[in-house]
């Protein structure tokens, strides 16, 4: 692996087990059979005329020099490049030379280029297959006979695998062709190594931090090998209670176990001798802090030596517009924190000056002398809680209006930053930083970010980014591409339209899909934080749901309040706030993602936690989507998907155990057939409606299925309706389905398997009913999807009319429509508490011009908008001017809605359980779209966050 440029010496070097591969008598597909292997289903075994029974030389000349002679295709190649004669050890300095030998013959654009390329990519194709199954644990999991393999070797042919598929995929790009359907995917992993985990595991690495790399690099070999060895020589400590889900690391003294607030060592010569007084706690005046946030404005800090003392101060102020002040973003559990009063160490204060004072070294214009930083300007006091609240409401501004933050991270602090892209990308993606979430809204909220490394070091993120181009050139190399995985999860280029107030595609859902991917990787100290640190990175206005109270000690939660089920209902408000907010923002591919959903009526399709910690599947469903999504009260989320109606005599046929499979053909020539693989188990508390009439159906992620398998959804029709459209007399039909489980789809081609399954249609009555087929149902397919409800609750709405909702989720629709209706037009009856239903107070969602101030989702301005609502019983258009609405000129403004914050939290209980959802009025056609002045959309107006 000499290729890599890593200083790896001897370490993960494969021994040479003796090559049979042989250019001018062997065919890399039929080599296997030509030694006297045989493919028994995957599984490889031996005949008796076998040639090479040892394992691992048969792998390393098939897979190894094997694959090399196919996929380069080179007349001068030797076997003798890649083997170190002395030790009889495998090398790969010359893999550059061959690879850029390689582009420039097909840069010569030579005759046979296409079948060359494709006699490549099915190499690379059947390598990849078998290297998974066999030099992976998964992999060797899955077979009858597992083989044991030397790890080196396995190691070195994920490599090489990886490095040809990245070498091949630039080549196509640069030379510039295509092959539609012969191309391979250059991201994906060729498999986890376990010698490089073992390595992981022995140093101390966090297991929630190898999980998180293993899943963000897609199994991606190469890659975990370069995170390991940038992190040579750097111990961990503490993570022996760790898990996969979790780090359970805190700052904690050894008495009690109490938060411990640390030194800055090496800096602090006290931090091993607490007696000694020489370095003290500061922190500002509590009640100018108290009074500068009950202000409204943000408090400003400064550290400087006293006037009138001998001692050093952390002074406050009001900030003004034209006073610079920096940011710090920490993580807690490296001790910057303090839970007991708003106090740091003079050490950390004088790290902290030292690094505002190396910022303009990298940014010249970025000279700040003022900071703010949560554990000082937070109040933490039990007797300030609203004052805390208040604070916590303002982080969006403080970090938007910084010019700049320094990101401090212990692990960090320990190393150089590395001299190139590959490795200060890699350590900061491997950071404790990169695994929190309350860090992500930091990151994703500032104008500039730096990084603080050892000996004070600061790294520009927007010149670090300036290297990548010329990193990612490299042939043989695929690791910058995959270390900036620490980019989009920074939500790089959504910051980026932020901050230059650039609209991308699918501005609304496409943030929130950037955003999922990258929360999914972290997690907080506080479970009950989550909506809480979502709703601020968004700049949603929050005040009328659950989680407003949420605060940064746990003091702001009461166990009742931590419990799941509080945690549910937080998020269901979060989803619910978000399409009411910005209607359309909800990415439709939502809906396939793993892990476990909420059990509440409407929101089944939505995960209880953004921050799953699961690989996305093949393909990824946020990245090929067309539209987002709606709420539908009471019918959960409106998609529009492809997929199947299954027909079957015996629902058995369908419903299978975790990793069965059923089959079916799309139509009556019996020549399309699929295979559907249950993904998971299927859940016990669905009650009897699994068991009950209905039809199956799978809807796909994206249209036309191919052989490889590919994540989609089982679900049962709950009810079919028929609505036409203004103008179109041909009506269109409406799924309302119930989540089963996941499945993998895929097409099959084999034609004694399609033999095979033709047969069924042949049998007797009782085999007839095993049979299962499917109607092809149209790429636009409208569903409204939802989980399976809770046994024991209502679950049918009081109405069945299409476009009417059901009373108990009525409410929210029908304020928001009397919120924008104009005097003198007939205003819908209110929903009593005993209907099902209490009323709630709506906001209404005004947007601001791109201006460059920063806008609270939801609250009136005296910024020029157009609101355009199209009700069913109105077809009028209003414009929203200083914070009124009109009909026309001279009309009175609209009257706002007000509720206390008792009435805006009380909740229903019984069917529908009087939530707030997103339906902008009754009706089919009801609905309130927000437009402004100028064409930027909502979503990115100024900031380019969701406000």
């Amino acid at each position: 692996m000499d290729h890599l440029n890593l200083p790896l010496g001897e370490v993960f070097r494969p021994l040479h087990y003796g090559n049979a591969f042989r250019k001018s008598e062997h065919d890399f597909h039929t080599f296997p059979k030509e030694v006297g292997w045989r493919l028994n289903g995957q599984e490889l075994e031996v005949t008796g005329e076998c040639r090479i029974t040892d394992f691992n030389q048969f792998m390393q000349s098939w897979l190894f020099f094997g694959l090399l002679t196919t996929v380069l295709q080179d007349e001068n190649w030797s076997q003798d490049d890649f083997i170190i004669q002395a030790s009889d050890r495998i090398k790969t300095g010359e893999l550059k030379r061959y690879l850029e030998k390689w582009e420039e013959r097909e840069a010569a654009d030579l005759p046979g280029q296409t079948l060359r390329m494709i006699k490549a990519q099915l190499a690379l194709d059947k390598a990849c297959k078998f290297v998974l199954l066999y030099c992976t644990l998964d992999g060797q999991k899955s077979l009858k006979t597992p083989r044991e393999i030397d790890q080196d070797l396995a190691l070195s042919l994920m490599v090489l695998g990886e490095t040809l598929t990245n070498a091949k995929a630039k080549i196509v790009k640069r030379v510039g062709f295509t092959i539609r359907g012969w191309h391979g995917d250059a991201n994906e992993g060729w498999g986890t190594p376990s010698c490089v985990i073992d390595g992981m595991i022995e140093d101390g690495w966090c297991p929630r931090t190898i999980h998180m790399l293993k899943g963000q690099l897609r199994s991606h070999a190469t890659s975990l090998l370069f995170a390991f060895k940038s992190h040579q020589g750097v111990k961990f400590h503490g993570h022996d209670h760790c898990d996969d889900n979790r780090c359970k690391v805190n700052a904690k003294d050894s008495n009690g176990g109490k938060y411990k607030t640390h030194h800055h060592s090496p800096l602090c010569p006290d931090s091993k001798n607490p007696d000694v007084k020489k370095c003290y706690l500061i922190g500002p005046e509590i009640p100018k802090l108290i009074d500068t946030i009950k202000s409204g404005c943000i408090p400003i800090l400064e550290y400087r030596k006293s006037n009138t003392e001998d001692k050093w101060i952390v002074d406050v102020e009001k900030h003004k517009p034209y006073v610079s002040y920096a940011t710090i973003s920490h993580v807690w559990t490296d001790g910057y924190g303090n839970p007991e009063e708003n106090k740091l160490w003079k050490c950390q204060l004088d790290y902290f000056d030292t690094l505002f004072k190396k910022v303009p070294e990298k940014i010249p214009s970025a000279r700040c002398t003022r900071f703010w930083i949560d554990t000082l300007a937070i109040p933490v006091d039990n007797a300030y809680k609203i004052e805390r609240r208040q604070a916590i409401q303002k982080i969006h501004d403080i970090y938007t209006k910084a010019k700049y933050t320094v990101v401090i991270d212990n692990g960090l602090n320990q190393m150089p930053s590395g001299g190139d892209y590959e490795q200060t990308a890699m350590k900061i993606l491997a950071s404790g930083w990169m695994r929190r979430l309350w860090t992500l809204q930091e990151a994703y909220l500032s104008q500039r970010l730096l990084f603080a490394f050892q000996k004070n070091e600061v790294r520009n993120l927007d010149d670090l980014e300036d290297m990548y181009p010329e990193a990612n050139e490299v042939l043989a190399s695929n690791i910058p591409a995959a270390a900036r995985n620490y980019f989009y999860n920074l939500l790089g280029n959504d910051r980026k339209s932020r901050i230059h107030g650039v609209q991308t595609h699918g501005a609304e859902y496409g943030l929130l899909a950037s955003v999922w991917r990258a929360a999914q990787w972290r997690t907080t100290g506080h479970l009950e934080h989550e909506t809480l640190a979502l709703a601020t990175l968004l700049n949603l206005d929050y005040q009328e749901v659950a989680f407003k109270r949420a605060g940064y000690v746990s003091t702001a939660y009461t166990p009742e309040a931590k419990s799941q089920g509080k945690r549910d209902e937080m998020m269901s408000d979060l989803w619910a706030l978000l399409d009411e907010t910005c209607p359309g923002s909800i990415p439709s591919g939502i809906i396939f993602l793993p892990g476990p959903r909420l059990s509440i009526e409407g929101f089944g399709w939505a995960p209880k936690s953004w921050m799953s910690g699961q690989q996305i599947d093949y393909p990824d469903p946020l990245s090929s989507m067309l539209t987002g999504a709606k709420l539908v009260n009471g019918k959960g989320l409106e998609v529009h998907y492809p997929g199947f109606l299954l027909h079957a005599g015996n629902q058995d046929s369908i419903l299978q155990e975790k990793g069965k499979s059923f089959h079916f053909p799309s139509d009556n020539t019996l020549l399309e057939w699929y295979q559907v693989t249950i993904a998971e188990d299927l859940a016990s508390d669905r009650g009897t409606f699994l068991e009950g009439e209905g039809k199956f159906a799978i809807i796909l992620c994206r249209p036309r299925t191919r052989e490889q398998d590919e994540i989609a959804l089982l679900v049962k029709i709950k009810r079919e309706k028929k609505q036409r459209l203004a103008g179109n007399q041909t009506p269109i039909t409406i799924y309302h389905v119930y989540i089963v489980c996941r499945v993998r789809i895929k097409r099959e081609t084999g034609l004694s398997q399609l033999s095979e399954w033709k047969g069924f249609i042949h049998k007797s009555d009782e085999d007839g009913n095993k049979f299962v087929c499917g109607e092809v149902l149209d790429s636009s397919q409208r569903w409204h999807v939802d989980g399976f409800p809770t046994p024991g609750e209502s679950h049918e709405p009081e109405t069945d009319r299409v476009g009417e909702l059901p009373v108990a989720s009525r409410t929210t629709a029908i304020q928001r429509d009397r919120d924008l209706e104009p005097p003198g037009v007939q205003q819908f009856p209110p929903v009593s508490a005993a209907a099902g239903g209490v009323r709630r107070g709506t906001r209404s969602s005004l947007a601001r011009r791109s201006t460059g101030e920063l806008p609270r989702l939801g609250r009136p301005t005296s910024t020029t908008s157009l609101v355009s609502t199209r009700a069913a019983h109105s077809g009028t258009n209003w414009a929203a001017t200083n914070g009124s609405t009109r009909e026309g000129p001279g009309s009175a403004p609209r009257r706002q809605s007000t509720m206390s914050v008792g009435e805006s939290s009380t909740r229903g209980r019984n069917s529908g359980r009087g939530r707030a959802t997103a339906a902008a009025g009754v009706g089919s056609s009801t609905g309130t779209r927000i437009m402004t002045a100028s064409p930027t959309p909502i979503s990115r107006q100024g900031t380019g966050n969701l406000g």
